[in-house]
């Protein structure tokens, strides 16, 4: 044999180290140093040489060494992969864990956060393991390769070397040279696993890296600040991930159901499992009992799994190259490969266009492509677009889908849905239930995990790891006062209470963090974004609350079952659940819009039953008042509260012992029920008593609203027996012992139904039971019921005694002889008497109604009511309504001085309302997420009577129901409320009439008021007759059923978030009534009649608009438009606006032809007239359409008939279509088609769809050209009239541009402007960025960027903002500013005065609330309204009263702010950018708003502006010069220059103004309306001294100044200059005087500051002649109001004389009114001014000199005309030259007015003319005056 050697030191030299005990190196060295071997010690002991023989010779040949004792195995650790034949492998090593011991220790060249490059020898490690033997060694190396843990992106063969020890032939070392490659080249070597195993871990890999990626992404966008976030986090509990292994596809569905627990859905099996995340990034997963570690690595190859006690395991990526499938929504365009060519991998291959983008698709593998679809033809995403014949088959991979039974090797131990015992969280019922609370998944219904929390809770009272009940403290509110030592309480109940406790306030810990934010209408947006900005700090909290709220569903379903468990405790644990009392109270005070429901609904219910005393304690306190109360006190407590003296304790009373206790109550019983039947304190109530269970009365009663004389004849007999149980009232129904009718003038079948017989239970019965047995025994005693009169048999039965309400709420069944004795559903629970009052049965008759609400304690129900159906079809689709009905008792002295009764009504009004929202949170949501619910209407019944007039009382709920529904309208409109009925019985001791008020929005007019007489059926009481209040008419009772066509169109004016348009015309009558109620309580007076009159503008048909009036809802195109008379407290006589409103009830409010057409009429109609004109926007855009008659036309010319997915030729129409459509419907050229079989036809070139039905109104470039005509119309309309827009609704495309165009916007939080939906924008991007409109067009884009001027939360409150805006614009274009009345005395001192330190400047225009009072401002107090309030901050613009006049206002910020730009939802890497912006700087949004403001004022609005100017300048850093500054403040100056009111700008206290601040508002830039004061306190400059003294006043200056001034220095100066110059004395006198200027410099540097404020003061800006005047801040407002109405009315009178003398140019009107004021004060001069006859009687002096100037000038240009020219020539010549100069007599037209520099446009009517805004008769009799008046 021959054996190479290497002869070097190995390194597996430890080996021989450790068996023969010799340092090797060490030797090696020796050796070199020239010892001898056998004068080495190791040698020496190694041979077996004593320590104490180091002498004696060792022969090396001869002598033997000492056999070993000790076996030795190396291993080497190398970055190779063992599963790809040791190949190197190369990258970073993230972690290597290894512990070295006595029998094993290893060494590393590599360590933590190092690699192995390609360039490096594979080896990195080395183990050493020693043991007594072989075997030994063997395990011991085996263990330690275990435990040997290896991160990184290396291969290593750590896991192979473990399974090479563990071989038959390694372990019986029957091996040789060759062993090795055999297992190499056979591959025996390799983890044993299961293959579901692998799986099953390796998708727990992937749904963890999910999980954590969507979390980390979520955090990111919170950081962000990025919108949408709630859309992100509903997606954080669900994944889905496929595995593809051992040629099977494993498609996992996972839910993230707590922190660490999982539940992973494959096949027909769910596997919990718990997962958790180790530092070192690996995974413990646990499955019931068995433990699993996981580390896992996705690199190019594929995923790299690593599972413990398997070794590592790679799942290779495999796809079907075969498939070519689109990656997103598009259309074909071309196929860049011909079909059956060869494609190359990575080539494209086809061309899609999506979104206006060519976009290519590359071929993932090399092979023959089919194309698989047709150029132009549409796909979706994942669709397959062609398929490939691959050049090398064998590289494709198919893979089968797996089904069925999924098992794991721990089956025995897996924890599945089924098992009873999990593992961890899993098998605690209430962390269950509180990962639910968190926000994630269940896997069973969140009620039955709430359940089982509650009953674990209670069941395992010693389970270590429930609650104790020391824990009470810790969870909010204690129940320390409780006494949970009471043996007659079980602590497994207190134990409940608690866990249900730490239920509700783990859902409480969400939801008051959003309630603090959530605003009612606005955007959920908005409350996120408040609260990411409120949890900067913490990114990870707000992704747990978003994670919570976006569970919301689940969460509610667990607080509900919770509050049912708590519910059914009541009677139990009374005591003990006083201590939840707080947190339910909590649960009721959160917010209706917050998408709690069903959870306000019982949590209300529940804290009014806490709040209450036990049921128990009430009856005894209503027992001992029956004791001790005399007989003729009965009538007093029937009127108690139901509380106290309701029918359900009664009930209970009447089985009591006393005798005198159970007549009485049944007597109170039947008095309570009866008192609005006419059985009052006097009224005789037969009460028979035999014995506990044996009693029985009799009375008379009739219907409310029948008269004494009708009562004597159509009474009816009232009975009542008290039984004790089912038992004995079947016994006696049975014994037919009916007592007989007490009528014996007429038989009961003459009179009718006439007998109503009630039989109350002494205890409860199953209720279903119970009816079915009395209505079989009644049917059996038909005979006996007939002969007693009995027509109507009411079941009273007092509740359970198990029943969880603590009212215990009595229960009816009544069963009538017209319904076979079977019971009357819509009765239940409802006493007979409530049945009447309610005139349910009314509703019945046209509604199927349902009961959703019940409010026993003061009679109140709610019903929805399904309008009956037609025979034939269904009733599923009908309409619904829901129906909140009230009777009251109490009585109401309308006669009251002080108003009180309002107050009643209003609360009663508003308790019904409360009603019917916590009835419709329940059931039937009032929004537009309802389907059918189309309507609500509240009706209120008072049945005490009413000692007043019809009339007078008519008048009076008609000014009532005015200012409620001004007050109230918001919520009126959130709960879709179309009626109000309020019902009063009319008479002093009996009823003489019935009065039935209404105030409706169901004829189309917004609660339109009527009131009406109303007579009722003697027999019945239900209404019969009605006559309106004032008439002698008298009608049949009419039907509820409002008009259909109306009804519909009102529903999809909600279902847009809208309102119906007309009914707008009452919102803005009901804020008129607000703002004239306001007006009146600070003035006195009244609220006038008629605040509202309208007139519709409707288009002629020669396209002119006319004013008609005609009923709503008449419109055949989607827009609408009134002229509207409005009485305002400005303008008490009346002004005209002109109202144009989208109809979205008509094709989605699009704008069609007709429509744009319209707008534009009436936008130039206002203009004519001009005319204040309001928007009310909600429309969906451009209108667009297709040919709709050619789609059932239309064929298709394939390019393969046989195959259409090959795509087509043309679109074509056969030759008799093409011949029957209309000329000019299509462009089309005739084909002959004989070759290939289709016959003549036309192939499709164009489709006009001219002549055809679909295209009336437009569909497309012609409704984009009308888009055009309506936006170049508004933006003139902007120019020279007020405009303003209300977004009411969302506003899309052209809708958007309009409101900006008109400038001035009102949004309400749900009316979003866009361009593109969402939706359309999540195509483009392929994936969903946007979940909302509001998103890209909501209240928190549109605040911040300055497009919205006012935000409002709903419709009412959007008509109330447009009403007061309009109260500070004059009524037309050409009049001065309204005024008036102020009880704020212009001469006021103002209160507040501006600080050097910042402050709100808001509190210097309007004043502020202090502990010591209110101080006021500058303003009229409570006149000031801010708007843009969310744009450029550090503005303040707005519009406010100085003594009643109304101005703008424009004030500086002194604080300083931030500016945010929101991230882009569409670039994940984009984040909200925060930017400071300090005080008194003028920014680019903040100069835009000063430009965009002072344009507002000018145009349309004519106000004086009132500039608080404290500017220290611009911004003028790169980001703002780049954000352009400079423009926006050349803007300002462009504002200024076209102003034409007067301007006065004033430099506040402590204020300064400087550089181009200055520059920007001076008064040079347009003198003849500019003026600016300054306060003596404020400075104004170039620079701030500070920058000046640096500049001019520098330092060696002030040093001049230092030894010019002080003694010191010149004592010292002089001592310098007398100082030999070799004297030491020189030095020291030096340092002298450079220690005196420093001690001096700081002093001498204030010195100049100052120096340098002196220029800045306001004498020498007076002295300049840049201000006009130096004023005291506390007397400016006195001294503002005389000079503004001096400056308004001087440029009246300058418009006036202008008017007079068109030639007259501005300087010489001006000229010549200087002329003729007095030379006095500005009051003085407006007194002047205000004597009209001086001043009128100088204005027509002028316009006659101006006259005779003219007819001067055409005697001279006639004769000249005669002399030289024909008369044929001179005469037309002169014609028109007396018609163009006769506009110096005559008023200008409106359409042209004059615009003069320095003066508003002239008036289109003379100072005499009537107001051109009149209506109707009003206005004819106005033209009428104006003509007689030019005629004189």
């Amino acid at each position: 044999y021959f054996l190479e050697l290497n002869p070097r030191l190995q390194v597996e030299h430890p080996v021989t180290e450790a068996i023969t005990q010799v340092n090797l190196p060490a030797t090696q060295v020796q050796v070199a140093m020239g010892i001898p071997l056998s004068q080495m010690p190791q040698i020496r002991k190694f041979y077996g040489k004593a320590p104490s023989d180091q002498q004696s010779p060792i022969d090396f040949m001869q002598d033997d060494y000492v056999y070993p004792t000790v076996h030795c195995m190396a291993a080497r650790i190398t970055a190779e992969n063992p599963d790809d034949g040791f190949k190197p492998t190369s990258g970073k090593i993230d972690r290597i864990k290894f512990q070295s011991s006595v029998a094993c220790w290893g060494y590393f060249s590599v360590w933590t956060h190092a690699g192995i490059h390609e360039f490096a020898d594979s080896q990195f490690g080395h183990l050493f393991a020693r043991g007594a033997d072989r075997e030994e060694t063997r395990k011991t190396l085996m263990l330690a390769l275990k435990n040997l843990d290896i991160v990184g992106e290396i291969r290593n063969p750590v896991e192979y070397l473990v399974e090479l020890l563990a071989t038959e032939a390694f372990v019986r070392n029957h091996i040789d040279t060759s062993w090795l490659d055999g297992i190499i080249k056979a591959k025996s070597v390799k983890p044993h696993y299961k293959h579901t195993d692998v799986v099953f871990y390796a998708a727990v890999f992937r749904v963890v890296q999910a999980a954590r990626a969507r979390d980390q992404e979520l955090a990111d966008a919170v950081s962000k600040r990025r919108l949408g976030l709630i859309g992100q986090a509903a997606g954080m509990n669900g994944f889905e991930v496929e595995i593809a292994f051992e040629g099977m596809r494993y498609n996992f569905r996972a839910l993230r159901t707590g922190d660490n627990s999982y539940a992973l859905d494959v096949g027909d099996d769910r596997i919990l499992a718990q997962i958790r995340v180790q530092p070192d990034c690996s995974l413990l997963v646990t499955i019931g009992n068995f433990v699993t570690k996981v580390f896992g690595t996705e690199d190019a190859l594929g995923l790299r799994l690593r599972l413990q006690g398997i070794g590592t395991i790679v799942l290779p990526t495999i796809y079907d190259p075969t498939e070519l499938r689109s990656e997103f929504n598009g259309k074909i365009i071309r196929y860049l490969q011909p079909d059956g060519s060869t494609v190359k991998s990575g080539d494209a291959y086809v061309e899609l266009e999506a979104m206006k983008m060519i976009m290519p698709l590359k071929a993932g593998a090399t092979g023959r492509i089919s194309h698989a679809k047709g150029v132009g033809s549409i796909v979706q995403a994942g669709e397959l677009l062609a398929s490939l014949e691959l050049e090398d088959p064998s590289s494709a991979q198919t893979l089968s889908t797996f089904h069925g039974h999924f098992e794991l090797a721990a089956a025995a131990a897996m924890a599945r849905e089924q098992t009873p015992k999990a593992s961890g969280a899993l098998s605690d019922p209430l962390a269950n239930a509180l990962s639910i609370m968190d926000g994630f998944a269940p896997i069973r219904s969140p009620e039955a995990v709430a359940r089982e929390a509650l009953s674990a809770s209670a069941s395992e009272a010693d389970d270590e790891q429930c609650i104790d009940i020391d824990t009470l403290s810790v969870i909010g509110n204690s129940l320390s006062s409780t006494e949970v030592g009471d043996s007659s309480r079980s602590e497994g109940k207190v134990r409940a209470i608690v866990a249900a406790g730490t239920l509700l306030e783990r859902y409480l810990d969400v939801e008051r963090k959003f309630a603090a934010h959530a605003l009612p209408g606005q955007s959920e947006d908005i409350a996120y974004a408040a609260l990411v900005e409120e949890g900067k700090d913490d990114p990870k909290g707000v992704v747990a609350l978003l994670r919570a709220r976006s569970q919301m569903e689940a969460r509610n379903k667990m607080v509900l079952a919770a509050l049912e468990v708590i519910n059914s405790m009541q009677g139990d644990a009374d005591k003990q659940l006083l201590g939840l009392a707080g947190r339910i109270q909590a649960l009721a005070e959160l917010p209706a819009a917050g998408g709690h429901g069903e959870v306000l609904t019982m949590a209300r219910r529940l804290s009014k039953q806490l709040g209450l005393q036990s049921c128990s304690e009430r009856r005894a306190a209503l027992k001992g008042a029956i004791r001790t109360q005399p007989l003729e006190a009965m009538g007093k407590l029937s009127t108690w509260d139901s509380s106290k003296a309701g029918c359900d304790l009664l009930v209970g009373l009447l089985q009591d012992d006393i005798e005198l206790v159970r007549s009485k109550a049944l007597e109170l019983f039947i008095r309570r029920t009866y008192r609005a039947f006419g059985v009052s304190h006097d009224s005789k109530v037969l009460v028979t008593d035999v014995g506990r269970g044996k009693m029985s009365a009799r009375w008379r009663f009739r219907h409310p609203g029948v008269s004494m004389e009708e009562g004597s004849t159509q009474a009816w007999n009232g009975q009542c027996i008290v039984v004790s149980d089912l038992v004995a009232l079947t016994k006696f129904i049975r014994n037919a012992s009916f007592p007989s009718s007490q009528d014996t003038k007429a038989s009961p079948r003459e009179c009718g139904n006439r007998c109503r017989l009630h039989a109350i239970l002494g205890s409860a019965s199953p209720f279903e039971m119970m009816t079915e047995q009395v209505q079989a025994m009644l049917n059996s005693a038909q005979a006996a019921l007939r002969v007693a009169g009995i027509c109507e048999f009411v079941v009273v039965m007092p509740a359970a005694p198990s029943s969880a309400s603590a009212l215990h709420y009595a229960t009816f069944a009544t069963a009538r002889e017209g319904s076979s004795w079977g019971e009357v559903q819509m009765r239940r629970d409802m006493s007979p008497t409530v049945f009447s009052l309610l005139e349910v049965s009314c509703l019945a008759k046209e509604y199927e109604l349902e009961q959703i609400g019940h409010n026993a304690e003061w009679s109140s129900h709610v019903f929805l009511g399904t309008q009956r159906s037609e025979p034939g079809t269904a009733s599923s689709a009908h309409p619904q309504t829901v129906f909140a009905r009230l009777v009251s008792h109490s009585r109401i002295n309308f006669e009251e001085p002080g108003g009180r009764w309002s107050d009643q009504l209003e609360a009663m009004l508003l308790g019904i309302a409360h009603d019917l929202e916590s009835a419709a949170l329940g059931r039937v949501p009032a929004s537009a997420t309802s389907a059918r619910v189309v309507d609500s209407r509240l009706f209120l019944h008072l049945t005490s009577l009413v000692d007043s007039e019809p009339s007078a009382l008519n008048s009076m709920l008609e000014g009532f129901m005015q200012h409620f529904v001004s007050r109230h309208g918001a919520r009126l409109q959130k709960s879709w409320v179309d009626e109000i009925v309020i019902k009063v019985r009319l008479g002093r001791d009996t009823c003489q009439a019935t009065l039935r008020f209404a105030a409706s929005s169901r004829n189309g007019e917004y609660m339109k008021s009527v009131g009406l007489l109303e007579k009722v059926h003697p027999a019945c009481g239900t209404p019969a007759t009605r006559m309106p209040v004032g008439s002698s008419e008298e009608v049949v009772a009419g039907t509820t059923a409002a008009d259909d066509k109306l009804r519909a169109k009102r529903m999809a004016a909600r279902r847009a978030g809208s309102t119906y348009a007309p009914e707008f015309l009452g919102m803005l009558e009901a804020a008129l009534v607000s703002q004239w109620a306001a007006h009146c309580r600070q003035i006195g007076g009244s609220v006038p009649k008629e605040l509202l009159k309208s007139i519709e503008l409707v288009m002629e048909p020669n396209g002119e608009l006319k004013e008609i009036e005609r009923a709503p809802g008449l419109n055949d195109i989607g827009m609408i438009a009134w002229r509207l008379m409005l009485k305002t407290p400005e303008y008490p006589d009346g002004r005209s606006i002109i109202l144009v409103a989208n109809d979205v009830t008509h094709k989605a409010g699009s704008f069609g032809v007709a429509e744009d057409s319209f707008f534009m009429k009436a936008t130039r109609y206002a203009r004519d007239h001009g005319l204040p004109r309001i928007h009310l926007s909600c429309n969906s855009g451009a209108r667009v359409g297709l040919v709709e008659e050619l789609m059932p036309k239309l064929r298709i010319k394939w390019n393969d008939a046989s195959d259409p997915a090959r795509g087509f030729e043309y679109l074509y129409l056969s030759e008799d279509d093409f011949k029957q459509l209309p000329s000019g419907a299509a462009l089309a050229r005739r084909v002959d088609g004989t070759s290939d079989g289709l016959g003549p036809h036309f192939a499709l070139e164009a489709i006009v769809g001219e002549g055809l039905a679909s295209t009336v109104g437009g569909i497309g470039v012609e409704n984009l050209q009308g888009s055009g005509l309506i936006a170049g119309e508004t933006s003139r309309a902007y120019s020279e009239i007020f405009t303003l827009s209300f977004i009411t609704g969302r506003s899309v495309g052209i809708g958007a541009y309009l409101n900006r165009l008109g400038q001035r916007t009102i949004q309400a939080v749900d009316g979003p402007m866009i361009l593109t939906g969402y939706s359309a924008l999540n195509k483009l991007l392929g994936r969903d960025v946007y979940n909302s409109q509001d998103q890209l067009g909501g209240a928190q884009v549109m605040v911040p960027n300055g497009v919205t001027h006012e935000l409002v939360r709903s419709d009412q409150e959007g008509a109330q903002a447009i009403i007061d805006w309009l109260s500070y614009v004059p009524r037309d274009t050409w009049s001065l500013p309204p005024m008036i009345r102020s009880v704020d005395p212009p001469n006021r001192r103002i209160g507040f005065k501006p600080t050097r330190e910042p402050y709100d400047p808001r509190d210097m225009l309007a004043g502020v609330q202090t502990p010591d009072g209110f101080t006021p401002g500058f303003f009229d107090v409570g006149s000031f309204k801010e708007y843009l309030s969310g744009w450029g901050r550090t503005v303040v613009v707005g519009r406010a009263r100085l003594g009643g006049m109304a101005m703008g206002v424009i004030a500086v910020e002194t604080r300083n702010v931030e500016r945010r730009v929101p991230a882009d939802p569409g670039n994940p890497e984009s984040r909200e950018i925060v930017e400071a912006q300090a005080g008194q700087v003028w920014f680019p949004d903040s100069a835009h708003k000063t430009a965009a403001a002072i344009r507002d004022f000018n145009r349309g609005e004519n106000l004086p502006l009132m500039i608080f100017a404290n500017w220290r300048g611009f911004s003028g850093g790169t980001r703002d010069m780049h954000g352009e500054v400079l423009k926006f403040g050349a803007q300002i100056v462009d504002a200024l220059v076209d102003y034409k009111h007067p301007v006065f700008i004033y430099i506040p206290p402590f204020g300064e103004l400087r550089g181009g601040s200055w520059v920007v508002i001076d008064p040079a830039i347009n003198p003849s309306v500019m003026e600016m004061y300054a306060d003596v306190e404020s400075r104004g400059g170039i620079l701030e001294p500070a920058g000046i003294v640096e500049v001019k006043f520098r330092e060696h200056q002030r040093r001049e100044m230092m030894h010019r001034l002080d003694e010191k220095l010149v004592v010292l100066g002089k001592e310098l200059q007398g100082a030999s110059a070799s004297s030491r004395s020189v030095d020291e006198i030096k340092a002298e005087i450079t220690a005196r200027e420093a001690q001096l410099l700081p002093l001498y540097t204030q010195v100049a500051c100052e120096f340098a404020d002196l220029h800045d003061r306001t004498g020498r800006m007076k002295a300049t002649g840049c201000i006009r005047e130096g004023l005291e801040w506390a007397s400016a407002r006195e001294f503002f109001y005389w000079r503004v109405r001096c400056r308004v009315l001087e440029q009246q009178l300058m418009k006036e004389v202008m008017t007079a003398d068109s030639t007259m140019a501005a300087a010489d009107a001006k000229s010549m009114v200087a002329r003729w004021l007095p030379r006095a004060g500005d009051r003085e001069v407006v007194e002047f001014l205000e004597r009209a006859d001086t001043v009128q009687q100088k204005v027509r002096s002028v316009r006659q000199a101006a006259i005779r100037r003219q007819i001067a000038d055409l005697q001279e240009e006639l004769g000249e005309m005669v002399e030289k020219t024909p008369r044929k020539h001179w005469l037309p010549r002169l014609l028109r030259r007396t018609r163009t100069g006769s506009s110096a007599a005559t008023p200008k037209t409106p359409k042209t007015p004059a615009s003069i520099a320095g003066a508003s446009p002239v008036p289109t009517v003379s100072p005499s003319a009537a107001y051109p805004g009149l209506l109707g008769s009003e206005r004819a009799a106005a033209a009428g005056a104006k003509g007689s008046k030019q005629r004189e």
